[in-house]
């Protein structure tokens, strides 16, 4: 199984698999991978293999998008009526590709960004939802006091009540907190 989604995969498979990182291609191995996808086709491009592996290898290009630039600058190249693979074509695709590959971190940053801000919401809303969940308990539990305060028979037992509470508050909040 092989993805660029690590992160999309269920724990599980993740737990039974062989992790293997390919890493992308340094500049040597970029012009390696340049030159054998080069070799399917007819070309005048040999002297501009170093110039084109140091764009690809600057732009952070794997060896399947040099492939594809390749492939694909062949085929506009065809298009355009030209028997071998044109530069213009390559450096054409690379844009495209540049161009492909920002969008995508755009799109990606932006998704993190809304993420980040629906759980930031979340968070407000679950706070105020135990704030709220505390308030009600404390002024239930007041009313509730005040009511029994005729039958303390000194100020030291309504402490005592209160003490109480205070304590039982405390572990209400540590339950909802998480803390327990």
């Amino acid at each position: 199984m092989a993805t660029n989604k690590r992160e999309l995969l269920d724990d599980g498979i993740i737990s039974r698999v062989k992790q293997v990182e390919l890493k992308l291609p340094d500049e040597q191995m970029s012009a390696a991978i340049l030159i054998h996808y080069l070799e399917r086709y007819p070309h005048n491009l040999s002297g501009k293999v170093e110039l084109l592996t140091k764009m690809m290898y600057a732009e952070k290009m794997s060896g399947r998008d040099i492939e594809y630039i390749v492939n694909e600058a062949y085929a506009k190249s065809e298009t355009a009526g030209a028997t071998k693979v044109l530069c213009g074509a390559i450096l054409d695709v690379i844009a495209e590709i540049k161009k492909q590959k920002e969008s995508e971190c755009l799109k990606k940053e932006k998704e993190e960004a809304e993420s980040k801000k629906e759980k930031e919401i979340r968070d407000l809303q679950l706070r105020a939802l135990k704030e709220d969940q505390e308030r009600r308990f404390h002024d239930n539990f007041l009313q509730k006091q005040m009511r029994r305060e005729g039958e303390y028979s000194s100020q030291r037992d309504f402490l005592s009540a209160a003490g109480d509470y205070a304590q039982f508050a405390k572990g209400v909040t540590e339950i909802l907190s998480g803390e327990k």
